[in-house]
């Protein structure tokens, strides 16, 4: 299991440093990943370094799971959510353990993201923040309840991915 997991994990890793993100933590078998806008750096360009990295790390994958494939090994899958917003950043914990992570409304949107990709049938959801930032066109998917978020999230895919994505209508 930690072999399989240090594969994705490895995977991920390099679509994120070569695209300016930072891997905070692993949480089980996911990543809490950030693109810290430092240096005047526009909303655009953090939002585009974290798409491409999410592009990217999907596109390695489809490489390490053919040769998987090739040598009769189960392949690997991820979601991506991706959001762009303010968090709260710092060490936090106990007298005797202490974690350096963020946190706020921003990280619980990229969550309820991450796990509507299953439902709605592609690997990559961004919000409409997120979204209005890039240039790449995207399709909303529709409006989704989740759960720690008052309000639906409208969610984005791709366009490109739209022949895998279900488009949804009414899913408030």
């Amino acid at each position: 299991m930690t072999v399989l997991l240090n594969v994705y994990f490895e995977t991920v890793e390099r679509a994120v440093r070569t695209h300016g993100g930072e891997i905070l933590r692993f949480v089980g078998d996911a990543m809490l990943i950030v693109f810290a806008q430092e240096n005047n750096q526009s909303a655009e360009s953090v939002c585009e370094n974290a798409m491409r990295a999410a592009k990217a790390a999907l596109a390695d994958l489809e490489n390490v799971n053919r040769k998987r494939l090739e040598e009769g090994l189960p392949i690997l899958r991820f979601g991506d959510g991706l959001h762009y917003g303010e968090v709260v950043y710092g060490n936090v914990g106990g007298t005797h353990r202490l974690d350096f992570t963020v946190m706020g409304v921003a990280v619980n949107r990229t969550a309820r993201l991450e796990s509507l990709t299953k439902q709605i049938g592609t690997p990559l959801l961004m919000s409409d923040v997120l979204a209005s930032h890039i240039t790449e066109p995207t399709v909303c998917c529709g409006d989704f309840a989740v759960k720690g978020v008052a309000a639906p999230l409208t969610v984005h895919a791709l366009q490109s991915a739209l022949p895998f994505a279900k488009v949804a209508e009414g899913n408030a």
